[in-house]
């Protein structure tokens, strides 16, 4: 594979792996203007994050299994979507119950950016090279977590919270172009 291809399959699969840091921790700081602006206390908001989680270990143990049936594209770009989706309506819900609820499915979408990157790797690589992508992907992944935070407190505090959401729904849209 041409040196430009692996970086640009390193940078797409590295973001893909990024994605359940950027829906959490983005989300994170938001919490208290969250609870404000949907009349709720802070415990159901942070049941949203409950739900996400819910939703992840859903979506790891039942969907990502199809990827290995349907194939690694369509899985990958059906997550995608109900990330972005779920995102959207994030940004438009009016009560912590219907956060609640999208951010379940946020959570079940992304199976796409925890199990596929990773097979991905390991199907169009021998051993030793899918470790080598694996670990360039862990570098860009590991971005996730020291960014998100930081985006989603100024995106909160300057935009508002949904802004916060619309940031997703940015990321999702990006890589799913990528």
């Amino acid at each position: 594979m041409p040196q430009s291809n692996y970086l640009l399959l390193v940078l797409v699969l590295g973001s893909l792996t990024a994605l359940p840091a950027i829906s959490v921790d983005t989300a994170l700081p938001a919490f208290p203007e969250m609870a404000d602006s949907l009349g709720a206390d802070a415990g159901s908001i942070q049941l949203t994050l409950s739900a996400y989680i819910f939703g992840a270990a859903f979506g790891q143990l039942l969907l990502a299994p199809l990827s290995d049936r349907f194939g690694r594209r369509p899985l990958l770009f059906a997550g995608l979507a109900i990330f972005v989706t779920a995102g959207l309506g994030c940004c438009f819900a009016t009560s912590a119950e219907t956060l609640m609820v999208l951010r379940f499915l946020q959570g079940t979408s992304t199976f796409a950016g925890r199990i596929i990157p990773r097979a991905i790797a390991r199907d169009i690589y021998d051993r030793e090279e899918a470790a080598r992508l694996i670990s360039y992907m862990m570098v860009i992944g590991g971005l996730g977590p020291i960014i998100a935070p930081l985006a989603g407190a100024y995106l909160s505090a300057v935009f508002g919270w949904q802004a916060v959401f619309g940031f997703m729904v940015a990321y999702g849209v990006i890589v799913f172009i990528l």
